[in-house]
């Protein structure tokens, strides 16, 4: 069963503004949470049309996430439980992301 939600945020700037600014703001940091082991590595960003969503921009990504969890749960857990993957499609203001942790997926 699918949840969905809705909010709504007065802002004191135009959607356009917002559109901008939201996206600096992901994309800043998600830099200063990456180095070189660990942190968002970007798979494909392309722009996309849907007839739902209208044209936006599609990214992929994963997010490994190492230093996240508690060191108790490295022992026992291997490197492919450690990286979540990220699908977003997002014409702003409608977006759709589904995050998925492969390790999860194959364990029965």
């Amino acid at each position: 069963m699918v949840k969905i939600k809705e909010f709504r945020i007065v802002v004191p700037m135009s959607m356009e503004e917002y559109e901008i600014g939201i996206s600096y703001t992901i994309m800043k940091m998600e830099q200063q949470n990456t180095n070189s082991k660990e942190g968002v590595e970007v798979l494909q960003q392309v722009p996309f049309e849907d007839e739902k969503l209208g044209k936006g921009q599609y990214t992929s990504k994963n997010y490994h996430l190492q230093s996240k969890i508690p060191s108790w749960m490295k022992g026992f857990a291997p490197a492919s439980a450690l990286t979540v993957h990220e699908e977003s499609w997002c014409a702003y203001p409608n977006s759709r992301t589904v995050i998925s942790a492969r390790f999860l997926a194959s364990v029965h």
